[in-house]
This record gives structure tokens, sequence and C-alpha cells, in this order.
């Protein structure tokens, strides 16, 4: 397991995703910090503590069929 000042020297590739309502961090570029996630057929929502979907980054393959 990682301690957090090892996770904080991975760069990160993609930039934070915010809560436009509350801005609660949703993604902090490597980790998405939400309990529920909606994957849709292009990306996904988080839903924030303010019951807010926004979308946040996700690759989705199905190649294991």
């Amino acid at each position: 397991m990682q301690s957090t000042t090892e996770r904080q020297a991975i760069p990160s590739i993609r930039p934070e995703v915010r809560c436009p309502q509350c801005n609660q961090v949703l993604f902090d570029g490597i980790v998405i910090k939400s309990r529920v996630l909606r994957v849709l057929p292009r990306g996904a929502e988080a839903k924030c503590r303010c019951k807010t979907w926004v979308r946040v980054p996700l690759t989705y393959s199905d190649n294991g069929r």
C-alpha cells in the first residue's frame, strides 16, 4: 500500500474534476472519489455529496468476451 506522500508524487495525466455546485473534488487526477458511479456508453458520471451528477474521466472496454 502506498503512503499519501508516495501517491502525491505520482504525476497526474488528467486534471482534477470538481462539482460545479459545491466545489467538492470528485476526481483528483488519479482516483475517482465518489461512492456512486454511473457508467455510460461514452464516459461516466459520479454522484457528488450534494446529489449532482458530474462527468468524470473513465475508460470502459468490453474486450473480455
